[in-house]
Order: structure tokens, then sequence, then C-alpha cells
């Protein structure tokens, strides 16, 4: 219950607004994006190669603002949550 999958954003590249399930990040290639975390004020994120994250459900949206391409290794966590 598990989806892997590669995101790549080349300079100026940008997602519109999405949701993530419970989920892991783990930086490939890092490089700098502006950030909207559940449609709040934006957050300059610099992400390093190497790193990685674990976040809950959310939404967001993000844009490439450096001058490298960013790569990030995600896991979607389909799993059921106790309200």
């Amino acid at each position: 219950d598990i989806q892997m999958y590669e995101l790549i954003l080349k300079p100026g590249d940008s997602l519109g607004f999405h949701g993530h399930l419970d989920h892991t990040v783990y930086v490939l290639q890092g490089g700098k994006a502006i950030v909207y975390l559940g449609g709040n004020d934006p957050h300059e994120m610099e992400f390093k190669a190497g790193e990685g994250f674990i976040a809950g459900p959310m939404t967001d949206v993000a844009k490439n603002v450096g001058d490298t391409e960013i790569r990030l290794l995600i896991n979607e966590i389909y799993r059921p949550r106790l309200e």
C-alpha cells in the first residue's frame, strides 16, 4: 500500500495545488523552491541532496525558483488512520 515515484522540477517548473497522503520525501538532487503549504503564506525551501523527511496528509503548491533541477523520491503511504 505504498506508491513510490520520482518528482522532477526543472528551473521555473511549478506544481499546481495538490494533496499528499502520509508520505516520505528523499532528496536525490537539491535546489530552491517556493512552497505554499496548505494554501498559507509562501516559504522558500532549500532541498539538499541526501536529506529526507516524513509528513502527514497535506496540500501544497510548489515552484522551483533555483537554477538547478530538483529531484525528489516520494513515497505516498496508503493506510487507515484512526480519528
